[in-house]
Formats: C-alpha cells, sequence, structure tokens
C-alpha cells in the first residue's frame, strides 16, 4: 500500500505495535490482534505475499457512544 501514489494523502499507515498504545489512550479495548497474510497477485501481474492484521476492538466500560 506504501508504494500507491494517493496513499501519503489520504491515509495514515500504522504497524500493529503504533496501533497498541494509541487504541489503549481511548475507550476501546483490545480484545485480540489476529495477524494474517495471503497471497495476492497485485496490479502489474506479480504475486505478493500480503500481511495484515485484524484487531477485535471492545468498547470498555462506563463509556457512552
Amino acid at each position: 500500500m506504501e508504494s500507491l501514489p494517493f496513499v501519503k494523502d489520504k491515509f495514515t499507515l500504522y504497524d500493529t505495535k503504533d496501533l497498541i498504545p494509541l487504541i489503549s489512550k481511548s475507550n476501546i479495548k483490545i480484545e485480540e490482534i489476529i495477524n494474517r497474510e495471503k497471497m495476492v497477485t497485485s496490479k502489474d501481474g506479480k504475486l505478493v505475499n500480503r500481511h495484515y492484521s485484524v484487531f477485535i476492538l471492545k468498547t470498555k466500560k462506563n463509556c457512552c457512544f
């Protein structure tokens, strides 16, 4: 994703280790972090191993959204 031209202007990319302290400062707690990887074909036809994380989050008690 880092190499896509529109990412720098419209997205902030985080590593899992960078997200944990950000989430801990909020009214959300981390229930589980699932690290995955998947082989996909990029737009230029190359096979790429994509690494990503799925965060399962839950609001903390006494929180009102």
